[in-house]
């Protein structure tokens, strides 16, 4: 008879298998034992079902699920919550670490808060420089309380770190009684989307200024370009997906019984900050081009202060300064 663990590990992969044993690594060494891991490869062609084979044969607790075709992350990561026995539910991705007593830690303040939901602060990693950057965010106090309104406010271009990348600790009871799922139809911002609809069913969620994941970044700041293990992309399609989950959840805002005006206006402005971030991006393809001209029409339909923000936002990130300040 199989005892049902007290925390769920979801780890959807595709073609990890470079990355994947330091984020394996960090799970086995965690000072709370008491957990499942569920893999779900996203169809890799990589070997990184077999390393996860291997794994499996000498640890019961983890459990490796292969697609049949490749689905996306959103899609991938469902298949895993649907596995889920546990009483709680995170996430790791094949190319992050947790901290020893991440586990531990957070199961231990949900539990005294009677908390449905809890994130703990990122700690940042850029593969390209080899190094680690400090925490994603700039906390005033020990915790904060995490809502629908903090999350739109702190999840918009040309910020480098945002809310949406938070790795959510939930209860699967409250998991289950809300139905959410990671929306399927895109595959960029994913994890907004979740959290976002996560926390409009509870305000027992909290963010505390504790480290327990390290977060590779999708995009090195130094080097100006794209980690080997992420499967973001950093380019117009994934601005599509994300411009078409903002669309969808203004809808989804306009809506409600009762509606809320000041978030639909946060999410407006979100929506128009990725707007601005896909110029943005076009008229650096001219530049890099010598086409100026072009460029220049572009950023003339960007508002002045954006860019501001956007030259200011390189630099920052050159100088490996990128953690942001909550609003």
């Amino acid at each position: 008879m199989n005892m049902v663990p007290k925390i769920s590990v979801v780890m959807a992969i595709y073609n990890a298998a470079a990355q994947i044993d330091g984020a394996l690594n960090s799970l086995v060494a965690q000072e709370f034992g008491d957990w499942e891991l569920i893999v779900v490869d996203d169809a890799s062609t990589d070997g990184a079902g077999a390393l996860i084979g291997q794994r499996a044969v000498h640890d019961p607790r983890i459990f490796y699920q292969r697609l049949p075709c490749n689905v996306g992350p959103a899609a991938a990561r469902n298949v895993g919550l649907d596995a889920a026995r546990g009483e709680w539910v995170t996430v790791l991705d094949g190319d992050d670490r947790y901290d020893s007593g991440r586990l531990r830690i957070l199961l231990d303040r949900a539990n005294r808060d009677q908390l449905d939901l809890i994130a703990d602060n990122l700690m940042l990693f850029d593969e390209a420089a080899g190094e680690t950057l400090g925490p994603a965010f700039a906390l005033n106090g020990e915790s904060y309380p995490l809502t629908v309104r903090r999350l739109v406010e702190n999840d918009r271009p040309p910020r480098i770190t945002v809310l949406g990348q938070l790795k959510p600790f939930v209860r699967r009871a409250f998991l289950l009684a809300t139905g959410v799922r990671y929306p399927e139809d895109v595959r960029v911002g994913e994890d907004f989307q979740f959290l976002f609809h996560l926390l409009e069913h509870t305000p027992r969620a909290l963010l505390v200024d504790y480290c327990g994941y390290r977060y590779t970044l999708p995009f090195s700041p130094s080097a100006g370009r794209q980690a080997a293990g992420t499967r973001t992309s950093h380019g117009s399609d994934g601005l599509s997906d994300l411009i078409k989950g903002a669309a969808c959840l203004i809808d989804h805002a306009s809506k409600q019984a009762n509606v809320d005006r000041h978030l639909l206006k946060s999410l407006r402005k979100r929506q128009k900050a990725l707007r601005g971030e896909a110029l943005w991006r076009r008229a650096r393809v001219h530049v890099h081009a010598s086409k100026f001209l072009a460029a220049a029409w572009l950023l003339a339909r960007i508002d002045p202060g954006y860019c501001w923000e956007q030259a200011m936002g390189m630099f920052k990130g050159r100088k490996r300064r990128v953690q942001s300040m909550l609003r």
